[in-house]
C-alpha cells in the first residue's frame, strides 16, 4: 500500500513539472531548455530607472512590462486584459477572485485575479524561460503599468542586471 501511494505521489509529481521535461532547481513550475546562462534583454525606456522587458502571456507577446522587485504579483492594465480575452487567451474559467493591494505610496486598491497558464520569458539566442499558473491581477486602469512581480521571479534561476549589455543574467 505505501509503494502505491509513493509510486502515485512521484507520477504526479512527474506530470505537474512537464513530464520528462528538467525543472529549475529552484521550483517547479518553471523550466529551463538547458543549463546555460540565459540573457534578457532590457531597456529603461519610460519606468523610472527599472527594467522593461517583453513577455508572453499564454502565447501572447507583450512589451513594456517592468522588472518591479518590489511588486509581489504580476499586473496588467485592463488593455492588455482585453486584447487577452479577445484572442481567447483567457476565459472566466480563468478567474480566480478578487483581492486588495497596497501599492508603494500606501494606497489601498482592489483587482480581480486570473491565472495565467504559461508565462514566457524570451531570453537571447532563441532560449526561453517558462512558469506555469501565475496569478496576474488585472488593473481597472487603462493606462496602468504592467508589472513583473515576485510570483513569477521567485520562480525563476538566480538572477542579476547587467547594465553595461541591457540584460538580466540568469544562472
Amino acid at each position: 500500500m505505501k509503494k502505491t501511494i509513493a509510486f502515485c505521489l512521484s507520477a504526479i509529481m512527474m506530470l505537474s513539472c512537464g513530464a520528462g521535461d528538467e525543472p529549475s532547481s529552484k521550483t517547479k513550475g518553471t523550466k529551463k531548455i538547458d543549463n546555460k546562462q540565459y540573457e534578457l534583454p532590457f531597456s529603461r525606456e519610460y519606468s523610472g530607472g527599472s527594467p522593461v522587458v517583453t513577455i508572453k502571456l499564454n502565447g501572447c507577446s507583450i512589451s513594456n512590462f517592468i522588472w518591479d522587485t518590489g511588486a509581489t504579483m504580476t499586473s496588467i492594465s485592463s488593455l492588455e486584459f482585453a486584447s487577452l480575452v479577445k484572442n481567447g487567451k483567457i476565459t472566466d474559467n480563468d478567474f480566480v477572485g478578487n483581492m486588495k493591494f497596497s501599492n508603494a505610496t500606501g494606497g489601498v486598491s482592489e483587482s480581480e485575479v486570473y491565472k495565467i497558464k504559461e508565462i514566457v520569458i524570451p531570453c537571447n539566442g532563441g532560449k526561453e524561460l517558462k512558469c506555469y499558473d501565475i496569478d496576474v491581477a488585472v488593473e481597472e486602469d487603462l493606462g496602468a503599468p504592467m508589472l513583473l512581480g515576485q510570483n513569477v521571479m521567485q520562480k525563476l534561476p538566480k538572477c542579476s542586471v547587467n547594465d553595461l549589455k541591457q540584460v538580466i543574467v540568469f544562472e
